[in-house]
């Protein structure tokens, strides 16, 4: 029986936005009710002792989600597993204690549910976990003068860094990602910087997560505001994995990842980045010689301010494949443990291996509360010698079959509505186009993706 088509995701999506903006209108000319008093207000700052200085903050939230899918990994709907709808329910809770002006213990709980997930591969480690920590640490500061101080964090603990190209909590998946680390801060105005080392904690859905040495990540991050219009960002990254796997080649991996990042803001509306990377190291028995490189423009016309603040996007985005399997070289950058899902397209079809991204992209306010999202992209293998990754970083489609480089063209669409600082809702829309690479590799179906949101935080 079709569940989900194309023309069934195309229409769901366009009646969610239509009916989404005709009632955001509504809501909109409606008169603004008088301010009410904040009833989790009284969750903040709970006094234990006024002398200690024991102060306690309750805090939670819940997110409903639900995807639609049609021609998954490309396969025609006429085979199994290839189209579903299913629904994902995340809830956290959490404590902070603050004490003596520089201890600190968080602990974060969190639930993940999801009805069954009938799409290959059934329900994933990044859709369920029935209950676990998502954090449980301490926060002990020293603050050695006026501009100085030091800050000690042991603990499992969510890690983003910058623009979390290369470790990021993941926010967009049920599970969330997260480690048992030990975190060294220094931050001296206008400088700050982490030394890490870390454990990725391995879901298990029914019984409590994990961490082993089997796959850490540790080094140095750092931030230096040279200037009000200027920051800077350089980190040393070294990551270990008993397990890896690139073309046909199988083994430990020991990689180091050396970076900078800058961001340039212009009074004139511009802004510019550039962030880019290069690795060494050895997998198996070869050497390591990767890198890759993200810019992105954007500008945003001071003169529409009034006309929904329009901000238009351009990006270009190359990370590194395998030039010669043969050869004792591996060229392929490791994308580490990234937020792909911001970067390479709402349908998380490819990740930051052996791929080129050139987008465009537009932010739009339609009402004050609705905002509107658009990306275009168009893709393609930086190697033809090497296969395309997916989010995860698996490889899953061989070179063997072509030597084309077109990956496809994916458009992407999300509109995005907060009633007030606790309760939003967003509604995103994806549809890949695949391209000459994956038409020779395989099933070549365009694909569609759809998800409706809503999300309630206090």
């Amino acid at each position: 029986m079709k569940i989900f088509g194309q023309s069934t995701a195309i229409s769901l999506a366009l009646t969610l936005s239509f009916s989404f903006g005709i009632q955001s209108k509504v809501w909109a000319q409606s008169p603004e009710p008088a301010p009410k008093a904040d009833a989790f207000e009284s969750l903040k700052n709970i006094t234990i002792d006024q002398e200690q200085q024991i102060v306690l903050d309750l805090a939670g939230s819940l997110r409903l989600r639900g995807e639609g899918w049609s021609h998954f990994n490309f396969e025609p709907n006429t085979k199994i597993q290839t189209q579903d709808i299913f629904g994902l329910g995340q809830l956290r809770l959490s404590a902070s204690l603050r004490a003596w002006n520089f201890f600190r213990f968080y602990v974060e709980g969190i639930s993940a549910l999801s009805t069954p997930r009938h799409l290959a591969g059934g329900n994933r480690s990044i859709d369920l976990d029935a209950f676990d920590f998502q954090n449980l640490y301490i926060d002990l500061k020293w603050p050695v003068n006026e501009t100085l101080s030091l800050s000690l964090r042991p603990g499992r603990q969510e890690i983003n860094f910058g623009r979390q190209r290369l470790v990021s909590a993941l926010a967009w998946v049920n599970t969330r990602r997260t480690f048992d680390a030990v975190r060294l801060t220094l931050t001296e105005t206008p400088f700050d910087v982490d030394a890490f080392y870390a454990q990725v904690v391995q879901v298990q859905p029914w019984q409590l997560n994990t961490s082993s040495s089997e796959n850490s990540l540790y080094g140095l991050y750092g931030n230096w505001k040279a200037h009000e219009r200027l920051d800077t960002e350089f980190y040393w990254l070294g990551s270990h994995q008993v397990q890896s796997n690139f073309q046909e080649l199988k083994g430990s991996e020991n990689r180091q990842t050396f970076g900078s990042r800058l961001l340039s803001q212009w009074p004139s509306g511009w802004q510019g980045e550039v962030e880019g990377a290069w690795q060494t190291g050895a997998v198996a028995h070869q050497s390591i010689n990767a890198g890759f490189v993200a810019t992105e423009l954007a500008y945003q016309p001071s003169e529409l301010k009034d006309w929904g603040k329009p901000k238009f996007l351009l990006g270009f985005d190359y990370a590194s494949g395998d030039s010669n399997p043969d050869d004792k070289s591996l060229n392929t950058f490791n994308q580490l443990y990234p937020l792909a899902h911001a970067y390479y397209g709402l349908s998380d079809v490819l990740g930051r291996q052996n791929a080129i991204d050139l987008w465009a992209g537009l932010r739009y306010q339609i009402l004050p509360a609705l905002n509107l999202r658009l990306d275009l992209h168009q893709f393609w293998r930086a190697s033809s010698q090497d296969g395309i990754y997916n989010v995860a970083g698996k490889r899953f489609r061989s070179s063997a079959d072509s030597h084309a480089t077109d990956i496809g063209l994916a458009f992407d669409s999300i509109l995005s509505y907060d009633f007030d600082k606790h309760l939003s809702i967003e509604a995103g829309y994806s549809h890949f186009v695949p391209g000459g690479f994956i038409q020779d590799s395989g099933s070549a179906e365009a694909l569609d993706f759809a998800y409706f949101s809503s999300s309630y935080q206090f």
